[in-house]
């Protein structure tokens, strides 16, 4: 049986960022302070952090595109507890 650190690594490595979203979400809904599903969420924070700034740097930052990865960005943040940057509240 794979982890859920290695089955969101693989679901960010083919970009279906929203499975991984919301198999991390269920996981620490069941599991509050799962670690491995929090490490493996945060894995999913940098890439699309690296998405949006990327694209931002693009002047592509107000397309559909970005937004739908800005608001999953959001979202997972509030469930690793990070801010826009990345850094830990």
């Amino acid at each position: 049986m794979r982890s859920i650190k290695s089955e969101i690594q693989s679901l960010i490595e083919e970009n279906e960022f929203e499975t991984a979203f919301n198999l991390g979400e269920k996981r620490l809904a069941e599991t509050l302070n799962d670690n491995d599903a929090i490490d493996a969420l945060c894995l999913l924070t940098d890439k699309l952090r690296s998405m949006c700034m990327d694209l931002a740097a693009k002047k592509r930052d107000s397309g559909s595109n970005y937004r739908s990865l800005e608001d999953l960005l959001l979202k997972a943040n509030e469930l690793t507890n990070q801010d826009m940057y990345g850094g830990f509240k």
